[in-house]
């Protein structure tokens, strides 16, 4: 590249570094807000949306034809990036300069922050690997130690309780048998528990039914049992199937003609029509021989503008409990940071906010367009960590968005350096069917881009764990965060070995 190219691209550089400078100074009053262990990966994550404000397209392809860093790993450590890099270009003209050497935060300490905050908040790694695995306890867990203890020794090493179903004793149960197959093994198990947050789940219902496109589906707002649709002789309609919704507010919110989607969108619907407490909903697509409608199975209104915050009753009850027996809570369905700091003001009250750990998990489009504000609201807790669960978030988001989303999502947290959990449907078809598809196997390798990896409940979950924990295994010597690593390849003949070392 000729002089001239490269001291523009070092004027570009140098521009970046000044946005850079002048937006932290701009919220350096808000740093004084964030926990003190964190105060750098907030200044670093302010950095990282300085950088990522600019399109960098131009310049990394320019970088690249110098053979220099393409500032695609910038994001933990942004500053020093940038300065390294403008640091060389200016070696490359000829100007001597001294080594930078303060930063916002340097590329060693980044990495080394990262995993101080993933050790506070999810324990120590496993001896071969770095990745932990997080698992939903099933229920049958509280009544089988055997079952607990083999699914420790098989790779588990954060167990999800989900206050959503089951009961107390029951919660107590399971965290008993932890407790118990930690003793006999020799290993610390770290108990996280869910709270409900606002989810918007499906009512009590006589049985489970079966619904097709085109059938009506009336959703009430009171609680009521719900039932099948009521045909004649003829098979005529009588009176449509019905079910109830567990959060009544959201009808202040509802439009005709709002998509519905229930059951992480098995079965899509649109609103008709609105009268009294009820909804009446045209089922608008299912699975081909139908899709069952089952209670406590979630619903999403994407389009309708919810705006629904904050804890629960039922969740400060849960987090009485859940104050007592766990390391860590995962708040379902937070919103905002208003959402954040009630619930920090709760731990206070509860007198467990330096002590539990908290896990964020962004399942709608709001949070995730709320997400900076949400993270350095966070960041004023010690122990904090984001779930990414791609569930709720691809239906609210949208399926053709959900790759950037995630994308994104992984590296604002790499930014701030909270550790991230990779949820929804990993190895969904082995733990519950006992054969994995080839997509879930690619899903599974490419989430050790995340520090943490949940899988859910299902009767094959002890096949799953150890095959994950293989795959992790397999995969952390290629790839470290976002970036690809190069051991040697595997599949070189001995031919091709001796053809290369001549």
């Amino acid at each position: 590249m000729k002089p001239g190219k490269i001291q523009r691209l070092a004027i570009d550089i140098e521009n970046i570094l000044n946005k850079v400078h002048s937006d932290l100074r701009e919220f350096k009053p808000l740093l004084g807000e964030i926990e003190p262990n964190h105060k750098k990966s907030a200044a670093n994550l302010i950095n990282y949306l300085s950088l990522r404000s600019f399109d960098l397209r131009d310049i990394q392809r320019k970088l690249g034809y110098l053979g220099m860093s393409r500032l695609a790993r910038a994001e933990a450590h942004t500053e020093a990036s940038i300065k390294t890099t403008l640091y060389y270009l200016k070696m490359l003209l000829g100007e001597w300069h001294p080594v930078p050497n303060k930063y916002t935060i340097s590329i060693k300490k980044s990495e080394k922050q990262l995993i101080n905050n993933t050790q506070q908040l999810l324990g120590k790694p496993r001896a071969n690997r770095k990745q932990r695995i997080m698992v939903t306890m099933p229920g049958i867990a509280a009544a089988d130690s055997q079952m607990v203890e083999n699914m420790i020794t098989s790779g588990l090493d954060i167990a999800r309780i989900n206050c959503a179903h089951d009961d107390p004793e029951i919660w107590s149960q399971i965290i008993s048998n932890l407790k118990l197959a930690d003793q006999k093994i020799g290993k610390q198990t770290i108990i996280s528990m869910d709270i409900g947050g606002p989810k918007i789940r499906t009512g009590e219902l006589e049985k489970s039914f079966k619904v097709r496109e085109k059938d009506v589906l009336i959703l009430h707002k009171n609680a009521v049992t719900g039932h099948k649709a009521i045909l004649d002789e003829n098979k005529s309609l009588i009176r449509p199937a019905e079910v109830s919704c567990t959060l009544p507010e959201v009808f202040d919110y509802l439009k005709k003609g709002d998509p519905v989607y229930f059951d992480d969108g098995s079965t899509d619907g649109i609103i008709e029509s609105l009268e009294d407490d009820q909804a009446l909903i045209r089922i608008t697509r299912t699975k081909d021989n139908g899709s069952k409608i089952k209670p406590d199975k979630g619903i999403n209104f994407p389009k309708s503008n919810l705006n629904i915050h904050g804890l629960t009753g039922t969740d400060r009850e849960h987090l009485k409990f859940i104050s007592k027996h766990a390391d860590v809570m995962n708040f379902s369905f937070v919103n905002s940071p208003e959402d954040v700091k009630e619930l920090h003001a709760f731990l206070k009250e509860l007198g467990v906010f330096e002590k539990l750990g908290v896990i964020y998990k962004i399942e709608t489009r709001q949070a995730f367009d709320q997400m900076v504000p949400i993270l350095l609201e966070a960041l004023k807790a010690p122990k904090v960590g984001v779930m990414i669960a791609r569930g709720d978030l691809a239906i609210e988001a949208g399926w053709n968005q959900i790759g950037y989303i995630q994308k994104e999502m992984l590296a604002l947290c790499n930014a701030a350096h909270i550790p991230i959990v990779w949820a929804t449907q990993v190895l969904e078809n082995l733990a519950k069917k006992g054969l994995p598809s080839r997509s879930e196997i690619t899903d599974a390798a490419n989430a050790v881009k995340a520090e943490c990896v949940m899988l859910n409940k299902g009767p094959h979950i002890i096949e799953a764990i150890k095959l994950l924990d293989e795959i992790i295994v397999n995969m952390e010597p290629y790839q470290e965060k976002n970036a690809p690593l190069l051991p040697p390849l595997h599949h070189l003949s001995s031919e091709e070995s001796s053809l290369i070392s001549r």
